[in-house]
């Protein structure tokens, strides 16, 4: 599901001083920005200052005010359901542009359980909101040239329950891999991967029933205060269905940023990127979520392996020496090396991953039995999370956290349709 989109919107360069010999904004941002200005005070929209000032005159019946570094805070643009965020970025290092972002499924039809995979769907809905609420700026833009700067995307996997689901969650909050970690910032519902601020991907988990319902409780008390928009949007996301389905999925949400894009060819350009989707689309494909699964993948790959629920050393013991025997020169088996991995094991149980990895100073040994462990069928997420967990309440991760892409939709979904084709 489409999720969130952040686009960036550039100013045409004859509204622009000192780009005016540009043809285009693209060319324009593509040489020295310096000296190019944006005039926002006509653009009707409203503006704050970071410096005010009362300057004296020599008339002491007579004061006037010095205003320094206006700048445009990001507004809350109207629509039929949840709000568009926007704002103009008119005095700074970048080309004089707009910044519009929202949830096109909460746009389009007031909740973003599950949601349409269509990127011109969801962005012409931004665009057109923008252009109802300031239709004069609008047409000063060079919606051509329109770029996305990150979009989040976002597949479940369903759980039995909230509780089970929770099981789940608590086991992903230690999982890593690779140059992925977890953040260590996680809330009891939600789990972070990778730098916070990363320019290319961010990654994270969270129930979505709890998030679910805290929104919609948000709305209801709104609803009750007399918010018209609160009121629709509370009616949509009280419906039974919704709640009923929220309810048991872990939401795995990825932030993909335009420089990721870049990096992989791509399209950032939001024209381009909706006929790259159509393409794909032709062929079978969905871009979406060849897109979620690459971002995706260093962490699942941390849950692959036959991660089995443990009921006794005898069970690991015998699962070891199933996979790590040799034979002697005399034709005999020995499993001195599943005894050693046994020691090892139980050493991970007793002191923990992180701690042995420590005590091993992060030497090959470390690395060499994790992988003869996994090989055994242990997967990495169950070996990270080994120590105090008891032996009858293992959760099997890779079994549950299945995302299965045939099943994000109930069978009643419906495409949504924009708002202003309802009005058409």
């Amino acid at each position: 599901m489409l999720d969130r989109l952040r686009l960036m919107i550039p100013f045409s360069p004859v509204h622009v001083t000192g780009a005016a010999a540009y043809l285009t904004a693209k060319n324009a941002m593509a040489h020295d920005h310096k000296g190019m200005l944006l005039d926002v005070l006509h653009l009707g929209i409203p503006l704050g200052a970071r410096a005010v000032a009362l300057a004296d005159h020599e008339d002491r019946f007579f004061k006037d005010w010095q205003i320094d570094e206006i700048y445009h805070p990001f507004e809350s643009l109207e629509s039929s359901f949840t709000p568009l965020a926007f704002k103009v970025f008119h005095d700074c290092n970048h080309y004089p542009y707009v910044e519009i972002k929202a949830s096109p499924a909460k746009l389009l039809q007031g909740h973003n359980i599950f949601g349409t995979t269509d990127i011109e769907l969801g962005s012409t809905e931004m665009l057109v909101t923008l252009a109802v609420a300031y239709p004069k700026l609008y047409f000063m833009l060079e919606i051509e040239s329109t770029q996305v700067w990150e979009l989040d995307v976002t597949y479940s996997a369903r759980m039995k329950n909230d509780y089970e689901a929770q099981q789940v969650m608590d086991m992903l909050k230690k999982v890593s891999n690779g140059q992925t970690k977890a953040r260590g910032d996680e809330y009891q519902t939600t789990c972070y991967w990778g730098a916070k601020n990363s320019r290319l991907k961010r990654l994270k988990a969270y129930l979505k029933s709890i998030e679910y319902e805290k929104q919609m409780l948000e709305y209801k008390k709104k609803s009750e205060a007399g918010d018209a928009t609160a009121s629709r949007v509370y009616n949509v996301m009280s419906d039974p269905r919704l709640i009923e389905w929220s309810k048991g999925l872990i939401r795995f949400e990825s932030t993909i940023c335009k420089r990721w894009l870049e990096r992989r060819d791509i399209p950032f350009l939001l024209t381009d990127l909706i006929h790259y989707q159509q393409d794909l689309k032709q062929q079978g494909r969905c871009l979406l979520a060849e897109l979620w699964k690459e971002t995706t993948s260093d962490i699942f790959a941390a849950f692959e392996g036959q991660t089995m629920k443990i009921t006794d050393d005898d069970s690991v013991l015998e699962q070891l020496k199933a996979v790590h025997f040799t034979m002697t020169p005399k034709g005999n088996i020995s499993y001195t090396k599943a005894h050693k991995l046994m020691l090892f094991f139980i050493s991970l149980r007793e002191q923990g991953y992180h701690a042995i990895k420590k005590l091993h100073n992060g030497n090959q040994t470390f690395y060499r039995h994790i992988k003869q462990l996994q090989e055994a069928g242990f997967s990495k997420a169950f070996l990270q999370n080994l120590h105090g967990e008891s032996q009858s309440n293992v959760v099997p991760l890779l079994r549950f956290v299945d995302v299965d892409f045939s099943s994000q939709l109930p069978n009643w979904y419906q495409e949504p349709v924009s708002q202003f084709l309802k009005v058409a």
